[in-house]
């Protein structure tokens, strides 16, 4: 999972936001899933990107684990869409992860 909410209620993203802040939100049990509101987890391996998992869940947003091709597929999308389309549109809002329910 690339999104999380902090205790404010605020998207975060695993691919925009500072390791250093989401390490120390997640030691201090502030992000969430922003689908079950559960309690999420920080990491911030070597061998795989930044991400949040859930402590304990049965969340049905997370049906499989992720590859890791298909997860860097997602921050090269993620990555280019922000510096591409926000210059050119502004107001356009760009998310990882979006649940269609």
């Amino acid at each position: 999972m690339l999104t999380a909410v902090n205790h404010l209620g605020e998207k975060l993203s695993s691919l925009q936001n500072r390791r250093e802040i989401l390490k120390k939100l997640s030691n201090e049990r502030k992000l969430f899933c922003p689908y079950c509101h559960a309690n999420l987890i920080f990491h911030a391996g070597t061998q795989r990107i930044y991400h949040f998992k859930h402590h304990h869940s049965e969340c049905t947003f997370e049906t499989e684990p992720e590859t890791v091709e298909h997860l860097m597929g997602k921050a090269t999308i993620y990555n280019w869409l922000k510096g591409y389309i926000v210059g050119k549109y502004p107001s356009a809002i760009i998310e990882t992860e979006y649940r269609i329910e």
